[in-house]
């Protein structure tokens, strides 16, 4: 429930749907990136964009907190421009919803 309010407080566009993103990228919470290294959402190391990053393990970024990482993740939003919800699915089935047993979780 934490992970949802930090989602709806940081003013996170289409909560629900990011909110699928860290049940399914971190198990809740419970991979070896989020409870090591904060990372809620798979985000890889950033090279091209602000981001609140302190560093990089396995081609992934290191957050100081779970906040961190979902504040991270405005500011990807940010980087890819405004979106509406169909538009920002799209956008993610392009280029980070790659699995097709993945898929079917976000096209129902």
């Amino acid at each position: 429930m934490l992970i949802w309010l930090l989602i709806c407080q940081l003013g996170i566009k289409h909560p629900d749907i990011v909110y699928r993103q860290y049940q399914l990228e971190s198990g809740y919470g419970k991979s070896w990136l989020a409870t090591k290294h904060n990372n809620l959402f798979g985000m890889k190391c950033v090279t091209k964009r602000s981001t609140t990053q302190v560093g990089c393990v396995n081609g992934f970024g290191v957050y100081l907190s779970k906040r961190e990482s979902v504040i991270d993740m405005r500011l990807w939003q940010l980087s890819v421009g405004d979106r509406n919800r169909t538009d920002y699915l799209l956008y993610l089935r392009s280029v980070y919803i790659k699995d097709k047993k993945y898929l079917h979780y976000w096209f129902k």
